[in-house]
C-alpha cells in the first residue's frame, strides 16, 4: 500500500495509505485503510491535487498552493496538514 490522495467534488481533499512520516496530513503517523479528510484544508476549496512518494500538493481554487511536507507554498506559512 502507498500514499493515496483524492479530491472530492466539494473541493475537500482526502488521503489514505502509508503514513510513516505524517504525509497523509491527518495529524498522526498511523496507516489509514480508508480515506480521511486532510487536516488544515477543511475550509479551503481545492481545485487540483498531486501525490507522489512522501509528499502531496494541493492547489486552491484561488490559486494558492499547500504542500504536505507541510508548508504553504504561496505564503511560506507552516501547515501541519
Amino acid at each position: 500500500m502507498f500514499e493515496h490522495a483524492g479530491l472530492c467534488r466539494s473541493g475537500h481533499v482526502v488521503a489514505w495509505g502509508i503514513n510513516d512520516f505524517g504525509q497523509l496530513g491527518n495529524g498522526s503517523t498511523v496507516y489509514a485503510t480508508s480515506p480521511g479528510q486532510v487536516v488544515g484544508l477543511e475550509d479551503i476549496a481545492v481545485s487540483d491535487i498531486a501525490a507522489a512518494g512522501w509528499h502531496s500538493l494541493a492547489i486552491t481554487t484561488s490559486g494558492g498552493k499547500a504542500a504536505s511536507s507541510f508548508v504553504s507554498v504561496s505564503s511560506g506559512t507552516q501547515l501541519k496538514l
